[in-house]
């Protein structure tokens, strides 16, 4: 992490205060919530789809949240102020649209603060058919097109 800049000041701080719910690339542009830590396949095929889309070899930064508090969850996110949110499972959907204040929807791509965001239903279940697959695949495309 930069040394010099407000905003990497900003993330360290944030990765410091909730390090016992963080795992990943402390540098990551891509922050993935969950209630429960993912299996390491799950874990596997975000880190390669976004390496897919151009994100780097190790973009991902993984929450796991057990807090259940909107106003928390909205200060770790923003502090570590990631390019685009993905919560894996829909009963985040709750927490993360009362901290941002706008209903969110299950595998619907949409921006909160302007930022790129998608509550998925159930990842791990996401990646169990090909099908599915397409699905989640077709999730992180759009929320690298709402960056633009």
């Amino acid at each position: 992490m930069a040394q010099n800049n407000t905003h990497a000041t900003e993330a360290r701080e944030t990765w410091q205060s909730w390090q016992s719910c963080l795992d990943g690339n402390p540098e990551g542009l891509i922050l993935i919530v969950s209630h429960q830590a993912l299996s390491s396949s799950a874990q596997q095929a975000c880190q390669a789809s976004f390496s897919r889309l151009g994100w780097g070899e190790a973009p991902c930064i993984w929450c796991t949240w057990s807090q259940h508090n909107p106003a928390q969850l909205f200060s770790l996110i923003e502090g570590l102020d990631p390019c685009i949110l993905i919560a894996t499972d829909e009963s985040l959907a709750s927490e993360l649209s009362q901290a941002y204040r706008s209903e969110l929807e299950t595998q619907a791509p949409c921006r909160v603060f302007g930022r790129p965001c998608v509550v998925l239903s159930n990842i791990e279940a996401l990646l169990a058919t090909p099908e599915s697959k397409a699905l989640l695949w077709r999730c992180f495309q759009a929320c690298q097109r709402l960056l633009v």
